[in-house]
């Protein structure tokens, strides 16, 4: 996993999976500002009201 943060650099991550012979790869750019990670902070915020308990994993916090 790579995430890059740098002024005037796109904002990106990067994910590399591979085997022998073949490699897949995610990549998410969101543009050159903080706007998309505000609104993925304010989202998670706003869910952990609806947590009771202790969750573990982040599959048993997401909406699949």
């Amino acid at each position: 996993m790579h995430s890059v943060r740098l002024p005037g650099h796109i904002l990106g991550v990067e994910a590399i999976f591979g085997e022998k012979d073949e490699t897949l790869i995610l990549r998410h750019d969101a543009g050159n500002g903080a706007e998309p990670y505000i609104k993925g902070i304010l989202m998670a915020v706003n869910k952990l009201s609806t947590f009771e308990g202790l969750k573990r994993g982040l599959d048993t916090v997401m909406d699949i």
